[in-house]
């Protein structure tokens, strides 16, 4: 009787202890993550609200810049022929500089598929905007406020973009730009137009290179590290 005890308890012992023998704690603390593994997290992590904005995005903006600029000459200084050319050569050293970035090798900066659907939707409605604030001004024949106008549908174009990326300088680049409208509507003709033509150049082509240096040390960063 006594045996049939001893072995009954044996048995309902191996059945208590069967169930833990496969805990995954054990499993993990005993087959702990690779390097590989937790450095992929840890990039994967570092990515998370990673500027969109490269090299490409600072060609479309040292462009705009440019011509923010011409149209300040053209409008406010009466100019025109080769001098309204000349705003263009910062386009050109910007784009140069963008292009060697580019060109260069590593994984630069690119922007999420949300990103881009907020880029695409905000340059289609900055392209209304600019075509509207345009007949407006010139039905209204207040061509002193064209610049001011295009400065505020740019500026405001730049706030989604902002929003989907979680990229708060997108978010100074269009309040920048939004105050140098307000100034050219409040201060009067023809300093208003100079006002927000020159702000909103100098504000698109600082923007333009800080992003072609940002997209360059992100592609020296990623090949520093293959």
């Amino acid at each position: 009787m006594d045996g049939w005890k001893h072995r009954s308890h044996f048995s309902i012992d191996s059945e208590n202890v069967r169930p833990f023998s496969p805990a995954v704690p054990n499993r993990e603390r005993a087959y702990p993550p690779r390097p590989v593994e937790i450095a992929d997290v840890l990039s994967a992590q570092s990515k998370i609200g990673e500027p969109s904005v490269g090299a490409w995005g600072a060609l479309i903006m040292s462009f705009f810049g440019a011509v923010f600029v011409a149209l300040t000459l053209y409008w406010q200084w009466h100019l025109s022929g080769i001098t309204l050319a000349l705003p263009f050569l910062g386009f050109v050293l910007i784009g140069l500089a963008a292009s060697y970035v580019i060109r260069a090798p590593g994984k630069g900066i690119k922007p999420s598929p949300k990103e881009e659907r907020a880029i695409m939707w905000s340059s289609i409605g900055e392209g209304i905007g600019l075509f509207l604030a345009a007949n407006i001004v010139v039905n209204l024949h207040r061509p002193d406020l064209l610049l001011p106008s295009m400065a505020l549908v740019v500026g405001l174009h730049f706030l989604p973009i902002a929003f989907a990326a979680g990229f708060r300088p997108f978010y100074v680049l269009g309040t920048a730009l939004i105050f140098a409208a307000i100034m050219g509507f409040i201060v009067e003709a023809p300093a208003g137009g100079k006002v927000a033509g020159l702000m909103a150049a100098g504000a698109l082509w600082l923007a333009s290179g800080i992003a072609v240096r940002r997209d360059w040390l992100a592609k020296r960063s990623t090949v520093a590290t293959v």
